[in-house]
């Protein structure tokens, strides 16, 4: 599903229509439990912060596609002691 933040700014909505059940379940990294901590209301964010959450949260629903073959490793990140 390809969304345009562009036309609609309410970030919150969208979010919130969309099922990320399959990313809360599989990743507990740092960087997604902050992302859904702000996506979730849980951490007070601005709106630029809002999107990169949402974009890398999105990027998990995302990767290893066609039009996105990107992936995201925990392993590499801690290999890397990020």
């Amino acid at each position: 599903m390809r969304i345009d933040l562009t036309t609609k700014k309410n970030i919150d909505e969208i979010y919130q229509s969309l099922d990320f059940s399959e990313i809360r379940k599989n990743y507990h990294d740092p960087a997604t439990n902050y992302a859904f901590k702000v996506m979730d209301g849980v951490r007070i964010s601005g709106y630029k912060m809002k999107l990169a959450c949402f974009r890398h949260l999105r990027d998990l629903q995302r990767q290893n596609t066609i039009d996105f073959p990107y992936y995201f490793s925990t392993k590499d990140e801690q290999r890397l002691n990020l």
